[in-house]
């Protein structure tokens, strides 16, 4: 099979664009402070909590077809979205291709090069994206695939106060309306495209790898969106 990517949807075969080399797959930088103290030898190392990474740069180099359209390519290779690369087909990666992309005449073909810059997100995503769960009744047990705690996106089904129980944690909004959105990502909840302010206590969720176990009251039915993640 010819080596591939797919950025924002599009195929790279589909532009015409030969791989040459594929990133390495790496484990994202963990964020640290070295901390040197006098009167002691080496550094003291500080985390700044669980699963703290530092973004960082995948770079690969690309070619054209012949009869390929490079400005159509450098078009469609710019901004940020979601990356799939050949080498690694089952997991997505999130983050924004930098510098420009400039292409060099190679060999007597006439073929063209260029180096990609993709500045990634410490955490990938599964490929294809997984499906939500739903959860209706009041205990069910949820499998986290992944090597990191995901922060899943939760939809309240019906109004009223809800209780949820992800593991040990647990969060409690009071009266919540239908279709309420809790980002436990990004920490905001949000009702009708409108960021929601209402009363709440606990915790924003996440889902441990493994089997964790789901417990809820009130809501009707919640459905989760669980965002897996590997590093």
């Amino acid at each position: 099979m010819q080596p591939y990517f797919i950025w924002n949807g599009v195929d790279s075969r589909q532009m015409g664009v030969i791989v040459s080399s594929f990133p390495p797959i790496i484990r994202p930088p963990e964020r640290v402070i070295q901390q040197v103290i006098p009167g002691r030898a080496g550094s003291l190392t500080l985390t700044e909590g669980a699963d703290i990474y530092d973004s960082y740069i995948k770079q690969f180099v690309i070619g054209l077809r012949p009869g390929a359209d490079a400005q159509a390519v450098i078009r469609w290779l710019r901004g940020s979205g979601e990356m799939v690369f050949g080498n690694e087909p089952d997991k997505l990666y999130f983050g924004r291709i930098l510098a420009a992309v400039q292409f060099d005449k190679v060999g007597s073909w006439r073929l063209k090069s260029a180096g990609v810059q993709f500045f990634v997100q410490p955490f990938k995503g599964q490929n294809p994206k997984e499906p939500d769960f739903t959860v209706t009744s009041a205990t069910t047990t949820l499998y986290n695939p992944g090597d990191v705690a995901s922060r899943p996106l939760l939809t309240i089904g019906s109004a009223g106060d809800v209780s949820i129980q992800i593991g040990s944690a647990s969060m409690t909004i009071t009266s919540a309306p239908a279709g309420l959105k809790v980002d436990c990502d990004a920490g905001v909840m949000v009702s009708s495209s409108t960021l929601w302010t209402g009363g709440w206590s606990g915790e924003f969720l996440t889902i441990a790898p493994g089997n964790n176990a789901v417990a809820i009251a009130g809501g009707g039915t919640i459905t989760v969106t669980p965002h897996w993640r590997w590093l």
